[in-house]
């Protein structure tokens, strides 16, 4: 059985199978080698990019800038995201996957981040999800050796909790 696959980069496609070894581009070739894969290179048609010293045309004057997009938006992908950045140690990542209105509710940043000073690991898993709400199960492990459980909801808009309901098991 050969199997062939495609590569096509930068004008030049590659394909590969499971009969012997040749190369070629532009004319070259090596000869096949028994039980190695074929590599054929065969140039196609360059990319279609604008002539040398051709100026890029600028958006008009009245253009609107595109509105900003958050990176993620699935509440289960945020929240894992939330709980990634606070297991790395990058705080202000994760703060900034909170609400306006949740980091008010959590108080000032500083009170936190002191928060989760005791603990040494997360970990958090996924249970379910309905619309915008995701429900985890989360593992923390604490500086005294303790294991702490909790049970959460956690609604997501637009790549941000808006809310979170957590209760220690």
């Amino acid at each position: 059985m050969h199997r062939k696959a495609l590569i096509a980069t930068a004008g030049v496609t590659l394909g590969i199978t499971a009969a012997g070894l040749s190369m070629s581009a532009c004319g070259s070739a090596a000869a096949p080698a028994a039980h190695q894969p074929t590599v054929t290179v065969t140039p196609t048609s360059p990319p279609n990019t604008p002539p040398p010293n051709t100026p890029a045309t600028p958006p008009p004057a009245n253009a609107a800038p595109a509105p900003s997009q958050p990176e993620i938006t699935n509440p289960w992908a945020v929240v894992s995201a939330y709980y990634g950045d606070i297991e790395s140690g990058n705080y202000s990542q994760a703060w900034s996957l909170l609400s306006p209105s949740m980091q008010t509710t959590l108080g000032p940043y500083s009170a936190w981040v002191a928060g989760y000073q005791t603990t040494t690991q997360t970990s958090v898993s996924e249970v379910s999800q309905s619309g915008d709400t995701v429900t985890v199960s989360i593992t923390a492990q604490q500086t005294d050796g303790s294991t702490k459980s909790y049970t959460g909801d956690y609604t997501v808009d637009n790549g941000q909790i808006t809310s979170a309901q957590v209760t220690q098991n």
